[in-house]
């Protein structure tokens, strides 16, 4: 029971900070706005505001921290009904699965639109005839991480549901 209560409050401590990066995310983008020379770095990519598709790579990194502080929401109710003991719980299910569909999501938006718009607008602006080096200067390692914690949160959310099902088509055997 005692590692239940830790979980509860790492996950509300990590639900405020959460909050309060996805709100420094937002007042951003209308710092990005106003200012058209702004620029920022990402993961060694420098950002600047060359195209159009700038202001979408901003807007999907705040999606991105607002799904990332929806899925600490789902672990948070999680954890409060892991209080209980009670695992069979459809309602366990759904909080971990939509936990996890955010979690895969979120960091899908947070680092794909970036690699991109470096591809193909931040790239050098090179002569006809001089050679164009790629340095991707990039590990999709960590976006893996987060990706395979969001199918464990799915798989247990499956496991969950197909329980409960077997243990209804029991209950109706005896």
């Amino acid at each position: 029971m005692r590692w239940i209560k830790i979980l509860n409050a790492t996950l509300d401590l990590l639900f405020y900070f959460a909050l309060l990066s996805a709100l420094g995310v937002t007042m951003f983008f209308f710092v990005a706005l106003k200012d058209p020379s702004f620029h920022f770095q990402v993961s060694n990519y420098d950002f600047k505001n060359v195209h159009w598709s700038f202001y979408l790579v901003i807007t999907c990194a705040i999606i991105s921290q607002y799904l990332f502080l929806g899925m600490i929401h789902q672990m948070r109710g999680a954890a409060r009904l892991l209080k209980k003991l009670n695992f069979l719980r459809i309602e366990l299910s759904r909080l971990l699965y939509q936990a996890g569909i955010l979690c895969v999501v979120g960091v899908l938006l947070n680092r794909v639109p970036p690699f991109f718009y470096n591809m193909f607008h931040m790239l050098p602006n090179k002569s006809v005839g001089s050679s164009t080096t790629l340095s991707l200067l990039y590990s999709f390692d960590s976006m893996l991480i987060v990706v395979c914690f969001g199918i464990f949160l799915i798989i247990p959310s499956k496991i969950i549901q197909y329980s409960i099902g077997i243990k209804q088509e029991n209950d109706l055997t005896i």
